[in-house]
């Protein structure tokens, strides 16, 4: 957890400028397009999204978006992101804790935060949250992203 002192590391903290969000998007609609997944009907969660600045990638390939945050500091960041996506909601809370989704989702989202968590714990709230035929998607935040349409 981040200690109050240390959060002016996270406040300076940019966002993707609109041309990297386009092109982030972009290759994850290709991506999905090329795995036949159908995302704009559907409703997902992203799990530790910090302050949101991988949660504007994927907020508009989806029906529904709500995304989770433990820490308080990084938290009210995220919430200000509900200024700019109607279709965002937002929890504060671990994955490890998350009980407030009371239905099951098609996409459970982690961006640098399954790192963080009681694994055992988190597939367990994933399993009770994911429907049948969910999709897990898990980011590994030390590979630089190579945007290309070939994902090989």
């Amino acid at each position: 957890m981040l200690k109050e002192d240390s959060w002016n590391v996270w406040m300076n903290k940019e966002y993707y400028n609109e041309e990297l969000l386009k092109e982030m998007r972009n290759y994850y609609k290709l991506l999905f397009d090329k795995l036949n997944i159908d995302t704009q009907n559907k409703s997902a969660i992203e799990i530790g999204a910090g302050h949101g600045i991988t949660t504007e990638v994927f907020i508009p390939l989806f029906k529904k978006f709500t995304a989770t945050e433990p820490n308080k500091f990084l938290y009210d960041e995220l919430e200000k992101l509900k200024n700019k996506y109607d279709t965002l909601l937002t929890i504060n809370t671990s994955c490890e804790k998350l009980q407030e989704v009371n239905k099951k989702l098609s996409f459970i989202i982690f961006t640098y935060s399954f790192l963080f968590t009681n694994k055992q714990e988190c597939i367990n709230v994933c399993n009770k949250i994911l429907k049948r035929d969910g999709y897990l998607l898990i980011l590994d935040p030390f590979r630089p992203l190579k945007l290309d349409d070939n994902f090989e």
